[in-house]
C-alpha cells in the first residue's frame, strides 16, 4: 500500500520510496529497486509514464510467474504442442 507523506513524496508502509505503481524505487535515480539488496532492477527510462515495468516482468503483479511454468513440452503428430509429465 503507497501513501504519501507530507512533501508529496510516495512511501510504503515502512517509509520506503515507492513510485505511483508502488514499486520501490531509489530516491535519487527513480529507477526500481530490488527490495531485499537494494539493487537496481530497472532504470527510470526502462519504466513507462505511469511507473509500470516493462513485460513481460509485469505480469507477476497479477499472481503469475513465469518462472513456475516453466518445462518440457514436444509436439504431437499434427502438430500441437504437449507437455511433457516428469515424476516429481
Amino acid at each position: 500500500m503507497t501513501q504519501e507523506d507530507g512533501s508529496g513524496n510516495l512511501k510504503d508502509k515502512d517509509g520506503f520510496a515507492t513510485n505511483e505503481r508502488g514499486y520501490l524505487v531509489d530516491p535519487k535515480t527513480g529507477g526500481v529497486i530490488n527490495n531485499l539488496n537494494n539493487q537496481q532492477m530497472f532504470g527510470k527510462h526502462d519504466l513507462d509514464d505511469r511507473g509500470e515495468l516493462p513485460a513481460p516482468f509485469n505480469v507477476e503483479k497479477h499472481n503469475f510467474n513465469p518462472h513456475e511454468v516453466r518445462g518440457d513440452f514436444d509436439f504431437d503428430r499434427n502438430g500441437k504442442a504437449r507437455v511433457l509429465k516428469t515424476a516429481g
